[in-house]
């Protein structure tokens, strides 16, 4: 092979044969040719873009995802079931892991009793006695809410803390009464028990300056003349008759239980202490009491001075006047009676006043008068066919608890005064007393 040089002579190798159409002959570079596939062009210059199309239609909404897990509840908060109670007595058997209402629905209690351990199996005891920590009437707010749904709720207010960590199942009854409330929360309820605590009281305020003198106010009429009066003395009983031609005293009355202090000690305001103990088995009783000499129409007034005992659980205390002078085995007794009375079963920490002809017609009133345990207390009852004021001795003048005039005793029925106390368990339980005194104005 060669070009239009003549002297320029290239010697090739060519294939034996004629290719496949569309190949062409190509060398290796070292005289070789052979047929194959021609090499591509480049690539030429891309075109403008074009107009971009119309957005199509939404899709259709896609599937909701899984709920997420509940939070943890707060700092101040406790877990719990929630069981309503009914026919309840004495403080139920806690079970573990619940909070019961006293028998009621739960924004109509007046208690809550708490076990003592939460539905996490916590115990939680020292939290439960410190919602009853602070120094103001109400210590605080509690907030029931349904755990699965925070719509069903209810707010209490915190008046006072029992403690039954000592029962055979431990227990803590917080007194309550409602603020307010949404939604129905039912039995076995998994719920949040949260406390807000409220802040102390302060101190007192210096005290004003004296005020003038007022005016004198008129006098007062003359009182009727004096009839029977009775004092009871640690066994130095006495039947004291008012009349023209002079007194007479007898020996008057009855009385059981141990003495405690010295008969030496007559002091007026308190004097040595008698003490009404029972039996340790459930529903015995003690009482020291007068005879039957009492009637509304009478105009009688009596002053009672009593002590609590070391225990106030599974009790009923009963200071006053009732028909029998052994009010029995219920809380309210089924009979003509003017007493004030404290029972455990009450699910509150405060004195309450009874009166009436049955357990089923009388007026009970509780009162802002806290129980304690050995604590000397001194009341006054004074009633006619009209009214029955009761009264508590502050250390410098009477406080009215109560004033009762409808649901009376019938106003001839003679009543015995007296004193008197019941177990509700397996335990002896006690009350002291030092002075009872009965007057009579006709």
């Amino acid at each position: 092979m060669s070009g239009k040089n003549p002297n320029l002579f290239i010697p090739y190798a060519w294939p034996p044969s004629y290719g496949t159409s569309g190949h062409v002959l190509t060398t290796d570079g070292a005289g070789q040719l052979s047929w194959g596939a021609g090499a591509g062009g480049s690539s030429g210059v891309s075109g403008y873009s074009g107009y971009s199309g119309l957005s199509g239609s939404t899709g259709s909404t896609g599937a909701s995802g899984f709920s997420g897990y509940s939070g943890i509840y707060g700092a101040d908060t406790q877990p719990y079931i929630l069981n309503v109670l009914t026919g309840m007595a004495d403080p139920p058997d806690t079970a573990p892991q619940y909070v019961y209402t006293d028998g009621v629905a739960l924004t109509s209690a007046a208690a809550l009793y708490f076990s003592t351990t939460n539905r996490d199996g916590i115990g939680i005891a020292s939290w439960l006695l410190a919602l009853g920590s602070g120094t103001s009437p109400t210590t605080g707010r509690l907030r029931v809410i349904n755990r699965n749904n925070s719509s069903q709720f209810a707010i209490f207010n915190i008046t006072s803390i029992i403690d039954g960590t000592a029962n055979a199942s431990p227990s803590v009854i917080v007194n309550v009464s409602l603020v307010s409330s949404n939604g129905t929360i039912g039995n076995n309820t998994d719920v949040l028990i949260s406390f807000v605590a409220t802040g102390n009281s302060g101190y007192s305020g210096f005290s004003g300056s004296t005020g003038s003198t007022g005016a004198s106010g008129y006098s007062g009429y003359s009182g009727q003349t004096g009839g029977v009066a009775i004092d009871l003395y640690h066994k130095r009983f006495a039947q004291i008759v008012s009349s023209p031609t002079g007194t007479s005293r007898t020996a008057y009355g009855t009385s059981s239980g141990s003495s405690v202090g010295t008969l030496s000690n007559q002091s007026d305001s308190t004097g040595p202490w008698q003490r009404i103990a029972t039996a340790a088995s459930e529903d015995s009783a003690g009482d020291t009491r007068s005879g039957a000499d009492w009637r509304t129409n009478d105009n009688v007034e009596g002053i009672f001075v009593v002590r609590t005992g070391a225990s106030i659980s599974s009790i009923r205390l009963w200071i006053g006047f009732s028909q029998t002078g052994a009010p029995g085995g219920s809380a309210t007794p089924n009979e003509n009676h003017v007493m004030v009375r404290y029972s455990s079963e009450d699910s509150t920490a405060y004195w309450r006043c009874s009166s009436g002809q049955s357990s089923s017609t009388f007026t009970s009133t509780t009162t802002t008068l806290a129980i304690a345990t050995s604590t000397a207390y001194k009341f006054r009852i004074v009633m006619n066919a009209s009214s029955i004021q009761f009264s508590h001795w502050n250390g410098s003048a009477w406080d009215e608890l109560a004033n009762h005039s409808t649901n009376l005793p019938t106003a001839t029925q003679t009543m015995l005064g007296g004193v008197y106390v019941q177990t509700l368990a397996d335990a002896s339980k006690h009350i002291e007393w030092s002075r009872l005194t009965f007057i009579s104005g006709s």
